[in-house]
Order: structure tokens, then sequence, then C-alpha cells
């Protein structure tokens, strides 16, 4: 299952453990079998969201006067990190790194859809409102396996 030493490329490393006794550092793989269905749907259905969410941002950086550029700004760079994040989840096949960006993503889409509503704006009201149903869903399911 797991093994000592340095790995070869970055997705043998899984997870990293120290063992406090001997200060030994130990790289373990995922399980022969993959990764369950459930996982891959989470793992994707949150990426997209994550991706959707910087594409919006940039293109409102873009589209933004100098006034309110710089708070886009703040907004791209976070949708950045939450890209960046979502991606390793998916790179290193960890259930609990899927399930906490999961969640973030689904809290991120959530307040979107207030913002729509807020706004009055039926487009940036439903479409953040079913990805968030669609990604919380998606998240039971792996919760669940």
């Amino acid at each position: 299952m797991g093994r000592a030493g340095a790995c070869s490329t970055a997705l043998d490393l899984v997870s990293l453990t120290v063992d406090n006794m001997t200060d030994r550092f130990e790289v373990s793989r995922p399980y022969a079998g993959g990764m369950s269905a459930a996982f891959w749907v989470c793992a994707i259905i949150t990426a997209v969201s994550a991706f959707v969410s910087l594409g919006f941002s940039i293109a409102g950086m873009a589209a933004a006067d100098a006034s309110s550029r710089t708070s886009s700004m703040y907004a791209s760079a976070r949708s950045l990190a939450l890209v960046v994040t979502a991606t390793v989840a998916l790179l290193t096949r960890s259930n609990s790194y899927v399930e906490a960006i999961a969640v973030t993503m689904v809290i991120v889409q959530a307040v979107d859809a207030v913002i729509g509503v807020r706004i009055r704006d039926r487009l940036k009201t439903v479409g953040p409102a079913a990805t968030a149903l669609v990604n919380a869903a998606a998240l039971v399911w792996l919760l669940r396996q």
C-alpha cells in the first residue's frame, strides 16, 4: 500500500505522514481499485464550478471601470486560488481534499445566487443556484461512499 522514500512523480504523492517516533516520511498511493465514480463526479463538478467562477471574475475585471477594477482583481485572485485548489484536489485524488473544496464551492455559488437575487438578475441567480445544488448533490454522494 505505502512505501517509504521519495516518489517518482507528483501524482504518486497522495498523502505525506510523519512518523513522530522516527521523523521518517511515508508516501502512500491511492488504493489499487482507483477512485469511485462519486469522487470523480464531485471533483469534476467542483473544478468546473471553480473555472466558471474564474472566467466570470476575469470578464468582470476586463469590463470594470478604473474605480472598480481593484475589487475585480481581488475577486479574480480568490477565484484563481479556488481553481488551483480544485485542480490539486483532482490530481492528489484525496477524498477529504475534494470534500473541502466542494463545500467551499457550494458556499461560493450559493452566495453568488443570493447576489443575483439582490441585483434582480435571473441568470446570475439561477446559474449559481443550480451549480450549488448539483455540486451539493455530488458532495452528498461522495460523503455517503
